[in-house]
């Protein structure tokens, strides 16, 4: 409240300066604030979400590296049982099963602070009760994507959901960063910012989680 009570009284003195200056300091004027604008974006916004991208970037990639890994060895250990099955049955039986744990735990522990695709909405919906100025305009599932399609025995799929917000440019911005900072994460995809009528704007915001299921995303 007392954020929304400076931004209206920083608002209401603008507009007097504005209406005091002649048309081409108004334009100078208009200039400096969507220049102003554009910075804060940049530094706020776009550069830790950019961060953010990459880190998401690089651990969905090592992920998925690590069970094709362990899915290579697993058949390979398949083939040599069946070739000799009776000598080294048992010992490979036992290995099997300690690298199908081992992918299990390695997709548990990298995954354990990822949102579920079910508590995306809820989530979304959540941080929007505790934050003034912005509304959701619509939430749109995208089809799960397998994370491995040249493996179709690798059961990990990306759900990803379009969110079209609108709000004026500080609460978007405290919205987004108690996303952000929301202990049930999500991987952050491309963000749009556009100003409809000032100051009012529209976001169009791509965020994902990752499961082991290809179930919906539930909207």
């Amino acid at each position: 409240m007392a954020i929304t009570k400076k931004v209206r009284q920083f608002r209401v003195k603008s507009e007097h300066f504005v209406n005091g200056r002649n048309a081409q300091e108004r334009v100078l004027f208009f200039v400096l604030v969507v220049c102003s604008i554009l910075l804060l974006w940049n530094n706020i916004i776009f550069s830790p979400i950019h961060m953010a991208i990459t880190s998401n970037n690089f651990r969905v990639h090592e992920l998925s590296s690590k069970l094709v890994e362990n899915k290579t060895k697993i058949a390979a250990m398949v083939e040599k049982i069946k070739s000799d099955p009776l000598a080294e049955k048992r010992a490979h039986k036992v290995a099997m099963a300690k690298k199908l744990s081992l992918a299990k735990d390695t997709f548990t522990r990298m995954t354990a602070d990822l949102i579920s695709p079910l508590q995306m909405r809820d989530v979304l919906e959540s941080v929007l009760s505790e934050s003034g100025g912005v509304n959701i305009v619509s939430l749109t599932n995208t089809e799960a994507k397998r994370l491995v399609p040249s493996d179709p025995t690798v059961s990990l799929y990306s759900h990803a959901m379009n969110v079209k917000l609108s709000g004026e440019y500080f609460p978007v911005i405290a919205y987004l960063e108690s996303l952000e900072k929301n202990k049930m994460k999500i991987l952050w995809g491309s963000l749009t910012y556009t100003v409809t009528t000032y100051p009012k704007a529209e976001v169009m915001l791509l965020i994902s989680t990752i499961s082991d299921s290809e179930g919906w995303i539930g909207v």
